[in-house]
């Protein structure tokens, strides 16, 4: 995920190695150069070729609304909207009225254009969010005005999330989410936005770019859909063989609350969907004991929809528990305390 590595990769693509094709329209009011190389790159790692239209720059709205423009004459699968709050910003300092107004002015406007597409397009949609701004104007009593910049931006971003919902072609790049992690500080290259509107620091371009990849292969069905678990030490501490039941170590607070708490979060996967499955070098007697018998466990055996504890080797279960569900190992992901 180096932008310089990624760079390079993409220098030295083979088309033959890949087995899908996708046709991607880049739309932005940042610049879009940068993302070519990288989503090409990260396309290829799926084995997708990937052909991309770049718009021109802050040209959204245009190559929306004109049916004939060079957007649909490219014919995509997938239109990317990449809208950077840099942007946003400008439009918000050469506002005439209220905040109010133009929040209600910058909504119309994103719903407009989604329409225009979907009227002149069978192409999913994907919409970024905003990235939280830096400036405070009212420092710490930003939240409670209404018309600070901060608040425009989140009620911005609570409408792109609400529309959306209604509209399966339309699916949102959570940028936002990325910004925070890494911190506002580190992801705002203001001199980097003056001289080339880079839409935040190249370091972190790989991951909007991985987003938008992630985002394209799950639409066209490439999902996790079951999670495979180790036992000991992975979902509790200690070893259930040796410990017994009441030797483990799982608690909602204190020790053993890293593993309760990555046990809330496996619960609520299998809320979503996700199926569970079990793959543990243990006695099945010894294994299934937390999940009849410990108080403080989370999940129990009926979260489980395949569980294998014996003494084959884990590749060997791994197999059958796909065969079992009848999915692909893309479609899995293996959890264990042991690197090898």
């Amino acid at each position: 995920m180096d932008y310089a590595d990624l760079l390079r990769a993409s220098r030295r693509l083979d088309p033959a190695t890949t087995t899908q094709r996708i046709r991607i329209a880049l739309l932005s009011d940042a610049a879009t150069q940068q993302f070519v190389p990288l989503l090409r790159a990260l396309f290829h790692r799926n084995a997708v070729e990937a052909s991309l239209w770049e718009g021109p720059f802050d040209g959204i709205q245009l190559q929306a609304i004109d049916r004939d423009s060079d957007l649909y004459r490219f014919q995509p699968d997938l239109i990317v909207l990449l809208n950077s709050v840099q942007a946003l910003r400008t439009r918000f300092g050469k506002r005439i009225g209220d905040a109010s107004a133009f929040v209600e002015e910058e909504a119309r406007s994103i719903l407009g254009i989604w329409d225009a597409i979907q009227s002149h397009s069978s192409a999913t949609l994907i919409q970024s969010n905003f990235v939280m701004p830096y400036e405070r104007y009212f420092g710490n009593f930003d939240q409670k005005v209404p018309g600070s910049f901060s608040s425009v931006v989140g009620l911005l971003n609570a409408h792109i999330a609400q529309q959306a919902r209604s509209r399966a072609a339309v699916l949102i790049n959570d940028v936002e989410s990325l910004a925070s992690w890494v911190g506002r500080r580190q992801w705002f290259d203001d001199r980097l936005w003056d001289l080339a509107k880079s839409f935040c620091t190249l370091e972190y371009l790989p991951g909007v770019a991985k987003n938008i990849v992630d985002i394209a292969m799950s639409a066209r069905g490439q999902v996790v859909k079951c999670v495979v678990l180790d036992l000991d030490n992975t979902l509790w501490g200690g070893v259930i063989g040796d410990d017994g039941v009441g030797g483990i170590i799982l608690n909602a607070h204190g020790d053993g609350e890293g593993f309760w708490r990555f046990q809330a979060y496996l619960r609520e996967l299998r809320q979503r969907g996700i199926l569970l499955a079990v793959c543990s070098k243990n006695e099945m007697s010894n294994a299934v004991l937390p999940f009849d018998k410990y108080p403080d466990m989370l999940l129990r055996r009926s979260d489980i929809t395949v569980f294998l504890a014996n003494w084959n080797d884990k590749a060997t279960n791994i197999r059958e528990i796909r065969d079992i569900l009848n999915i692909s190992f893309d479609s899995m992901v293996f959890l264990d305390d042991s690197p090898f």
